[in-house]
């Protein structure tokens, strides 16, 4: 569970850029708070684990299906969990399309079962996904795990600033790759040469802290 407040992380921004007041153009809740939501936002786009959500969801008749509408990208559909849900039913097998339209040109068309057996997805539409066999008028539930998308910082307190209290989404291990992330962000925009190469490294520390290859 997140403990660490997204106040504490930009603090440690403002001291690396040397504006431990927030007093130059690094105000914390309209320019850095922004920066540490769009962090967020890349470590699960780079990392969808990093965000795994498991829930016991209602499927819809027919072939295809979607995550709910908080979920970015799929990362597996476990197991059936009957109509209405909460039964932990057969588990659920990952198959190619094209193989299975090989082996059954016609299955989007065969007798639907509430009882899925296979899924399928699409890297093109990572929040989308097929099932074998098509669900019924009255479909049943299955156990699916999918990457959320993070919730943002609001920031705005009783006095118009940043909210001390309130803690990122992300567990605790990425505060500072989140902070390298605004920091590069923050760096960016500087537009001098050796500012874009402090950016250009705390980027490849970002991407370093959250377990992404360089």
């Amino acid at each position: 569970m997140p403990t660490r407040t997204a106040q504490s992380i930009l603090n440690s921004v403002s001291e690396a850029l040397l504006d431990t007041g927030a007093v130059r153009r690094w105000n914390q809740e309209t320019v850095l708070r922004p920066f540490l939501n769009d962090g967020q936002r890349e470590a699960a786009r780079l990392r969808p684990e990093l965000t795994a959500t498991v829930v016991d969801v209602a499927l819809v008749a027919g072939v295809n299906q979607s995550v709910p509408s908080t979920g970015q990208v799929l990362i597996d559909v476990v197991r059936n969990m009957g109509v209405g849900g909460g039964v932990s039913g057969p588990s659920i097998t990952l198959i190619n399309e094209d193989d299975l339209s090989s082996y059954n040109p016609n299955w989007p068309s065969t007798a639907g079962s509430v009882v899925v057996e296979h899924y399928m997805i699409d890297a093109r539409n990572p929040n989308k996904f097929k099932v074998y066999p098509p669900q019924p008028v009255v479909p049943g539930n299955v156990e699916l795990v999918y990457s959320s998308v993070p919730a943002d910082i609001v920031g705005l307190g009783a006095l118009g600033v940043l909210n001390g209290t309130e803690v990122i989404t992300l567990d605790d291990q990425y505060a500072n790759p989140l902070r390298d992330y605004a920091l590069y962000r923050a760096l960016s925009s500087e537009g001098t040469e050796q500012d874009l190469t402090k950016a250009a490294a705390s980027y490849k520390l970002f991407q370093a802290g959250i377990g992404v290859e360089v």
